[in-house]
């Protein structure tokens, strides 16, 4: 049986998205420059920080497998966005600082062995973004590359960047915006299922992207809109690195509504302003279905 992983959007007001997946719930929503209340996490960010957590989790899988020791770890996913719609992640960049490890060698071993046979977000997001990773390790002279990114200036206009802390077992706290939040897997994989998975976050950005766009481009068009809600569906491949096939985004309208005006502001957002579905698309198969007062 096919595993499928759902999660569910309920609109807040303004930009803001009540987001419901694997038990957790957090709020998206957009800065005051774009309409929202900054109350949470930007929907685009949202995937850095899915990439930073799978990353860091399938990485922490592979050390303990390998005996590697690693006292701590941090990384930095910094994203560079495009300077047309769909505006996507043209380049993103992974930092990692580890700390405690004593070979060096063995532990990139180990993070290639994560990054291209057990993280599905890096597999997802490679086909739609050229993505680096640059090693920093606590006991050497600081890399040339940028590792300590963190703690230098940028252009929050052009860059989205996350910060994300290993907490214990599989447990990273990600922090953007002033917004913290945390990611985790579940006891099956040997943690405690604090927070989201990389794959929840991943719908989740998906959806709040969809949902903000309709939301605003609904308002544009003098549409009365009461409620919304999105329900989504991933069905997950059975193999390594078990990536998100196949993607069900359900979209609940309801109020005072032209069904052709919301069908056309769902097509802008899926066909010219969502970029977190323009790169989504590049790995899964992603499919919008639309429910006007029903």
């Amino acid at each position: 049986m096919t595993e499928v992983l759902k999660t569910k959007l309920n609109w807040l007001g303004d930009m803001a998205f009540n987001v419901e997946t694997e038990g957790h719930s957090f709020v998206v929503d957009a800065a005051a420059e774009s309409g929202g209340q900054n109350k949470g996490p930007k929907p685009k960010v949202l995937l850095l920080t899915s990439l930073g957590g799978c990353v860091g989790m399938t990485l922490k899988m592979v050390l303990s497998k390998m005996n590697i020791n690693c006292d701590n770890l941090k990384i930095v996913v910094e994203g560079d966005m495009s300077k047309e719609h769909p505006i996507i992640y043209d380049n993103i960049r992974v930092y990692l600082k580890a700390y405690g490890v004593v070979d060096e060698e063995k532990f990139k071993q180990a993070y290639q062995i994560a990054e291209k046979n057990l993280c599905p977000v890096h597999a997802m997001l490679t086909k739609a973004s050229d993505i680096k990773t640059c090693f920093e390790f606590a006991h050497s002279q600081e890399c040339k590359c940028g590792c300590n990114k963190e703690e230098k200036d940028f252009d929050p206009k052009s860059t989205h960047r996350v910060v994300l802390n290993w907490k214990d077992d599989l447990t990273f706290e990600s922090i953007t915006d002033n917004h913290e939040l945390m990611t985790d897997l579940s006891a099956e994989y040997g943690s405690k299922d604090l927070g989201p998975s990389p794959r929840g976050l991943l719908l989740a950005a998906l959806g709040g992207c969809t949902s903000m766009d309709i939301t605003y481009i609904l308002k544009k068009m003098r549409q009365n809109l009461e409620k919304l809600y999105l329900e989504i569906e991933g069905e997950i491949a059975a193999d390594n690195p078990k990536v998100i096939t196949k993607i069900n985004v359900n979209i609940h309208a309801f109020g005072d509504l032209k069904e052709e005006k919301v069908a056309e502001a769902s097509s802008m957002s899926e066909n010219k302003y969502c970029g977190v579905n323009a790169m989504v698309r590049k790995a899964s198969e992603v499919k919008y279905n639309l429910f006007v007062n029903s």
